[in-house]
């Protein structure tokens, strides 16, 4: 076990469903954890069942990384997370390509962390690869009257149903940046 400091705060455990590149790309950004196949070395790890690695992840306090939804849908599975007290992140799919998961953990980490510290287990958890929280909603500068044939529209649209019009500057409360009307 390396000295390096963890990623996440704690060790963590990817299965069979984590390829060799998601690996490397995860230990170049400096994470620390066990893979399936080097906790069950040569071919071991063909013949462990599910319900022994999660017990061996909850003996060592290793955070689960998963693609295998089985893990919380198999009744065995289930339960040996319940007992081993298990902390479970899904992928929510397992055919994307390995660096676009890479980024989703990378920059999924931090909410993971606040999961793991926050949360006794057992627990599952999903991991998407939509992270649109990282790239908030645009805003109109203060200031910026938009007098587009769709700005137009939407205003008219906007009066109709009794809503305050979106790029009038005079209804943004002082300090505030205007918001565009996406949902």
């Amino acid at each position: 076990m390396s000295d390096a400091p963890h990623k996440l705060g704690h060790e963590l455990f990817f299965d069979r469903t984590s390829s060799k590149r998601l690996i490397n790309i995860l230990r170049t950004a400096g994470f620390v954890f066990q893979t399936i196949y080097e906790v069950y070395p040569d071919k071991a790890h063909e013949k462990t069942l599910d319900t022994e690695w999660i017990q061996k992840c909850g003996e060592n306090n290793w955070i689960v990384i998963t693609g295998d939804k089985r893990i919380e849908t198999v009744p065995e599975n289930r339960q040996a997370v319940i007992d081993a007290k298990a902390k479970v992140f899904l992928l929510n799919d397992s055919n994307s390509k390995p660096e676009v998961w890479a980024a989703a953990i990378l920059l999924g980490q931090y909410k993971m962390q606040d999961i793991i510290d926050g949360t006794t287990g057992p627990f599952f958890a999903t991991v998407g690869k939509r992270c649109d929280s990282h790239v908030q909603r645009p805003r109109r500068p203060v200031g910026y009257v938009d007098d587009s044939p769709q700005a137009a529209e939407a205003s008219a649209e906007a009066k109709s149903t009794d809503q305050t019009e979106v790029s009038k500057p005079a209804a943004t409360p002082a300090g505030t940046t205007p918001r565009l009307p996406f949902t």
